[in-house]
């Protein structure tokens, strides 16, 4: 099982109260950074997660379709076009309360909020039909093509180059990173970690939290200053708590062709962690494959 990209409070949400105990996994490998644990800043996902129709449904304790996967549907019109105009209603209203508050440091991420915009009014205009053609079948071909697979990954291409980026970008020092603001490693981030590992305990559930690379551009006194505190708190955990705290942080620092921007990697960089995790001595390997 494997997270990226995502506060403790989202995974402590997911693994405890979305997956079912037949669905729990041996291991989980986490990758992510200190960002994910900053209590001090706005935590738009987990928020956005909680004030959705969906986890109000969980909470009533109804979650439909636990034990079983609904069939896929092998046409355009198999699913109703009310139940797709909800789904777009939903996903537009998420992208503006959520991916708008991310911090303008990370300019592909407003790149990736318009692309997914732009694919959303293609999903509209599929979603109201010519009505002079009632009688003509909509077109598997009309439907959005995304890029995000079904694990979630978004492959991108992109290659941080430090010759260009700055020309069309700012670059921002650590001090003015809202991904930074009011630093803390507590809070409501720590308690969602503390119940995610005692849950862990309690069903045999080996986690490995990666923290991922980032660039020498990227680390600067005040940033570099964060990651020191935060290797410390991973740290205490991996020796009190069970977690097995990877650190690659600074595995790829010039190797700018393994990122798409200063702080994020792209598909190239991933598979260089993937890589040296499957090599890595650490990892609990044998609890997911069979010699």
């Amino acid at each position: 099982f494997g997270v990226n990209g995502a506060t403790a409070q989202v995974v402590d949400f997911m693994v405890r109260r979305v997956l079912t105990p037949e669905q729990l996994p041996k291991l989980i490998i986490w990758a992510d950074g200190v960002r994910a644990f900053n209590n001090g800043r706005v935590d738009a996902t987990y928020n956005s997660i909680i004030a959705s129709p969906g986890y109000q449904a969980l909470m009533a304790g109804v979650f439909p379709n636990r034990t079983k996967e609904p069939p896929l549907p092998t046409d355009a019109t198999d699913q109703p076009l009310e139940v797709l105009n909800d789904s777009y209603q939903f996903i537009s209203g998420w992208l503006n309360q959520s991916i708008a508050k991310i911090s303008l440091t990370y300019p592909h991420r407003s790149q990736l909020k318009s692309l997914l915009q732009e694919k959303l009014v293609d999903l509209e205009k599929f979603l109201q039909p010519d009505t002079t053609q009632t009688a003509k079948k909509p077109q598997n071909t009309l439907l959005p093509t995304w890029k995000i697979d079904f694990d979630g990954f978004l492959p991108l291409s992109t290659r941080f180059n430090t010759a260009t980026y700055y020309q069309k970008h700012p670059k921002v020092p650590g001090i003015y990173d809202g991904d930074y603001r009011y630093f803390q490693l507590g809070g409501q981030q720590d308690k969602a970690l503390i119940n995610l590992m005692e849950f862990a305990q309690k069903h045999d559930i080996n986690i490995v939290m990666v923290n991922l690379p980032l660039t020498k551009e990227y680390l600067d006194p005040v940033r570099t200053k964060y990651e020191k505190q935060f290797q410390r708190y991973m740290y205490n955990f991996d020796l009190e708590g069970g977690l097995i705290f990877r650190d690659f942080n600074k595995m790829l620092l010039t190797k700018h062709d393994y990122f798409s921007d200063p702080s994020h990697l792209n598909r190239y960089g991933a598979y260089q962690v993937s890589n040296q995790l499957a090599k890595d001595p650490m990892m609990p390997w044998s609890l997911v494959i069979s010699d």
